[in-house]
């Protein structure tokens, strides 16, 4: 071995690797602050480490991707410490891990394991070579850096099985004597090997089996192969070493940290820009009056508009293409590629290397300009009279990440569903960046959004529901049931959220009457507001116009405070888990916190305590859809199918298509009130696999879903297979 050629390598490869990843490191600061990580826990993060970064748990949602990459990942790291001892090598011939010791024995099974471990590395590689050229994959992309990669890998696990292989060989072989020009280097190669005991589980180590193919082999030419396998590998590793900041395969450094850095609790929901519409009105006016280039903090138009969280997901991203293969915006053919939308973002943002710092000088002054002088109440807004001072000048112009990257009709495509999200094994945060630029087109620019949305804005601004229909006729579903109101009974304990599609859509209407009656059957008193109640705004924010939301969330957040001081509405139960979603979480965030549960949960608490008793069997199948907002956002999965049990109701479920992993009725996003485009409508797609499991009818528990799914089924030709909700069902059960 040659000391100085290896420190040569060793210094280049080094300096070379923390140059690169140093300026991909630096482009972070190109973003703006994150959300806060405090108050999280740090044995629960290790524990979720642990089950997405060692266990894989998501990738093995895939069998053999899962083994593949669960093969390679564990190899390298039973590998790692071989790489440091060949560095060490390269400077002494006699290094080895053992070699404080006389430990030939666990050496020599080392040695074994290892040849095992490089050989399944191998397999590993040979499983994805296969899934990307004789059955390549749709959500993957075929292309020569990932063949180039997997290459480097094989090489690199075959230069060692030649170096080690050469080195057992040659020390059986010098153990008779040596004579000749190759000795001293011969010598050198077999040095790490003569105090290998050879054991019967060395003997049958894979390098050991391959030593005794050179067996015949000249000492020249062994001591060839042995230097073509040192220096290859050595080679090999720190090459792919400088490739990693160039490449996907980044994710490798990136991961861990964006794992433990992801805001869990919050994934989909955006983030808070202000806590009231006259601080929102504010933060727009004076947006507006900055410069074209520095309109970053109403949502994102400019790659320097996100997070530096957001930009570590872009580098994290391994273009798996598992959130593409769920994505249902993408599998009907629609432009979205939620793959390609974060592939587009990254590329975008490499380019912005030469002015990183520029880029970072100008956020960071946007940013103190607009922050309240106060560093105590951060969520406060200055004064509105700071507006006419001077904005900094802009002195590197960025162009607008919509249209110019990401097209309107691909950011209009997505429904948040949040599937793809579910399948990220890195837990990239693909909705929440598609909602920020989704707010600067509409809260900012007023461009590339579509016309539809208006309608609706007019609609919540005007009577307080999407639809535009009367604030009056709000509580006309519940004639005859001789309902509570809460502005007469304001001690009420329990509130009857009805949401507005259940208020007004008169098929999503037998939702709310079926659980008053429930809830009238089973002795609960409750009540509801009537025309008191409003929407909850969670359509506008996903159109990303968060001053309707605001503006709604005050008015609601009013009401219940109101209530509350009078001693009534200590529990919200609501049929619509868009509302769930928007009272639990969101206005949480607005400092109004609630007991709230989806009707789902409260109609089982009340059938497991004894007050409601489902008495008829359904003979037929019944296969459950579950609502996104629902399972996804809020994990309510278990309930609704206990409360079809119960009912005597024989439960189907859509094979790799249920629960966390079940596909979108086409609703969410804000796509109720939008005209839809491409191959095939998104219900349509979920509705035929439904229909696929054979039951003879459907369960749902959104009116959201009911009201796409319902048509989509007939549309499919099955029109004696009915949509019905839980609640129906169950009340049809305890008649």
């Amino acid at each position: 071995m040659n000391p100085n050629a290896t420190g040569i390598l060793l210094a280049i490869s080094l300096i070379g690797f923390l140059y690169s990843a140093f300026r991909r490191f630096r482009l972070l600061q190109v973003g703006g602050r994150t959300r806060s990580n405090s108050g999280r826990k740090i044995g629960a993060t290790f524990s979720h480490l642990w089950r997405r970064v060692v266990l894989h748990d998501r990738l093995f949602r895939y069998s053999w991707p899962g083994v593949a990459h669960q093969v390679i990942f564990f190899g390298f790291l039973f590998l790692l410490p071989r790489t440091f001892e060949l560095v060490a090598r390269g400077f002494s011939c006699h290094q080895t891990l053992w070699h404080l010791a006389d430990l030939g024995v666990v050496e020599g099974a080392y040695l074994c394991l290892r040849g095992l471990c490089e050989v399944a590395v191998l397999a590993g590689v040979g499983i994805f070579v296969f899934l990307r050229v004789v059955r390549p994959q749709r959500r993957m992309t075929l292309n020569l850096e990932g063949l180039a990669v997997l290459a480097a890998i094989a090489a690199v696990i075959l230069t060692d099985l030649l170096y080690d292989a050469v080195g057992i060989a040659l020390a059986t072989s010098l153990g008779s004597g040596c004579n000749g020009a190759y000795c001293e280097s011969a010598g050198t190669i077999a040095a790490p090997f003569e105090n290998v005991r050879y054991t019967y589980l060395v003997n049958v180590a894979p390098t050991a089996v391959l030593a005794r193919w050179f067996a015949q082999t000249s000492v020249g030419s062994l001591v060839v192969l042995g230097n073509i396998g040192f220096w290859a590998h050595l080679t090999l590793v720190l090459a792919l070493l400088n490739v990693l900041p160039y490449s996907k395969h980044f994710h490798i450094v990136t991961a861990i940290a964006n794992v433990a850095l992801a805001n869990r609790a919050g994934m989909g929901i955006p983030r808070l820009i202000a806590r009231d519409t006259d601080s929102l009105l504010a933060l727009v006016e004076r947006a507006t009056f900055l410069d074209d280039d520095l309109r970053a903090p109403i949502g994102v138009a400019r790659i320097s508009h996100f997070s530096w969280k957001d930009l570590l997901d872009l580098y994290s991203c391994t273009e798996c293409g598992r959130c593409s293969e769920h994505c249902p915006a993408a599998q009907s053919g629609k432009p979205l590629d939620p793959k390609q939308l974060l592939v587009k973002l990254r590329n975008h943002l490499r380019q912005q290397q030469p002015i990183a710092s520029e880029l970072r000088y100008e956020r960071q002054a946007v940013e103190d300009w607009l922050t309240p002088p106060d560093p105590a109440m951060p969520e406060t807004i200055a004064p509105i009279s700071r507006a006419n001072s001077v904005a900094p000048v802009a002195t590197v112009r960025e162009g607008d990440l919509v249209p110019e990257i990401i097209t309107p009709a691909a950011l209009w495509a997505c429904t948040t569903c949040r599937a793809c999200e579910q399948e990220c094994p890195v837990e990239i945060g693909h909705v929440g960046k598609i909602l920020e630029m989704r707010r600067n087109l509409v809260l900012i620019r007023g461009a590339h959004f579509p016309p539809e949305l208006q309608r609706m804005f007019d609609g919540l601004e005007t009577n307080a529901n999407p639809w535009n229909l009367p604030q009056a006729d709000r509580g006309k579903w519940a004639g005859g049931l001789n309902l509570k109101l809460l502005a007469d009974f304001p001690s009420v304990p329990l509130l009857l959220w009805v949401g507005c599609a259940a208020s007004y859509e008169p098929q999503a209407q037998r939702i709310a009457r079926a659980t008053a009656r429930l809830l009238t059957l089973a002795g609960v008193d409750f009540a509801i507001l009537g025309d008191e109640e409003r929407c909850t705004g969670d359509p506008a924010r996903r159109a990303g116009n968060e001053y309707l939301f605001l503006q709604a969330a005050e008015r609601n957040i009013a009401t219940f405070e109101h209530y509350r001081q009078l001693g009534g509405l200590q529990r919200i139960v609501t049929v619509c888990p868009h509302c769930y979603n928007s009272l639990a979480n969101e206005y949480s965030a607005l400092g109004a916190r609630y007991e709230v549960s989806h009707h789902s949960q409260l109609l089982l608490e009340l059938v497991e305590s004894g007050r409601l008793h489902p008495r008829k069997a359904n003979l037929g199948a019944t296969v459950f859809h579950d609502a996104c907002y629902l399972g996804r956002y809020n994990g309510v999965f278990d309930a609704p199918r206990r409360l079809l049990a119960s009912c005597g109701e024989v439960a189907v479920e859509v094979p790799c298509e249920t629960k966390d992993r079940g596909g979108c009725c086409g609703a969410g996003g804000a796509h109720l009130w939008l005209e839809e485009h491409g191959q095939q409508r998104v219900s349509t797609a979920r509705a035929e696999a439904l229909l696929r499991t054979g039951a003879s009818q459907i369960a749902t528990g959104c009116p959201h879903c009911m009201t796409m799914l319902s048509p989509a089924v007939t549309a499919a030709g099955n029109g004696s297979v009915k949509t019905r909700d839980i609640a129906e069902l169950l009340l049809e059960a305890c008649s």
